[in-house]
């Protein structure tokens, strides 16, 4: 082999180790940025959870419109997401105290991601009322799992903290869901499409954030001890806020 080429490939060398490094050197500060702000982003994904919920407020007339439903058409879509989510607050809301809070809230975040997504790609009102129900599941899921989580996460374990915290976070993304679809929907040629790209892009930060996060490398048990008392009462308790959709009609 020629002298020039062997020079050639050692000086390659560094220059991949060099790419190597920086690339590892961006991950881990990402992840190191992810493990120093835990409780931020729990709230952060329960905030993602609701906006989905409520982003598809303002475009309801679009719907009305481009599908020619009536306005039994639109009350059955509010049922089917009521009854959706009322559902996974009764019925799987203890799978948090059995499983831990994490691997539910990973879950659900990915649910709603995938509910806010086919919403975006809706081409019928059967689908999108099939949307209406994942998104109505994950959300329960998600505020149960995230109360939970800001609980461990407070080294106190204040349940009223958590419950405050989450009814903050509860009203903060209803009124942003709102606000995003209604000017985006203002603006946008497309509004039934692109209203909803905010939410999955956040979707996705929030999963990533999520399985980032290694509960053990901070000192928080991924598991639930047999001696924890159940906290899932916390987040069904900030999940019923006044005003909540979920549980105004009651």
């Amino acid at each position: 082999m020629p002298l020039s080429s062997k020079k050639t490939k050692q000086a390659d060398k560094p220059d991949a180790a060099a790419a190597q490094g920086a690339g590892t050197h961006h991950r881990s500060f990402l992840a190191a940025n992810i493990h120093r702000y835990p409780y931020l982003w729990v709230c952060f994904a329960m905030c993602v959870g609701v906006m989905g919920t409520a982003l598809a407020s303002p475009l309801y007339p679009l719907y009305q419109e481009a599908w020619n439903l009536s306005a039994g058409d639109i009350t059955l879509v509010y049922v089917v997401y009521m009854a959706s989510a009322l559902a996974g607050l009764l019925f799987l809301g203890k799978l948090s105290d059995q499983h831990g809070f994490m691997p539910i809230l990973r879950f659900s975040i990915i649910l709603v991601t995938i509910g806010i997504t086919f919403s975006a790609i809706a081409w019928s009102y059967a689908s999108f009322s099939f949307s209406r129900v994942l998104i109505g599941m994950a959300s329960s899921l998600i505020v149960t799992s995230a109360s939970i989580g800001l609980t461990r996460l407070n080294r106190s374990s204040d349940l009223q903290r958590a419950a405050a915290t989450t009814s903050l976070m509860l009203a903060f993304g209803f009124g942003l869901g709102p606000v995003i679809g209604g000017l985006i929907a203002q603006w946008s040629p497309a509004p039934l499409r692109i209203s909803y790209v905010p939410s999955i892009v956040m979707g996705l930060l929030g999963a990533y954030a999520l399985f980032t996060l290694n509960l053990e490398s901070i000192g928080i048990k991924a598991m639930p001890s047999a001696k924890t008392p159940p906290l899932s009462k916390a987040g069904f308790r900030a999940y019923s806020y006044p005003g909540h959709p979920c549980v105004s009609p009651f």
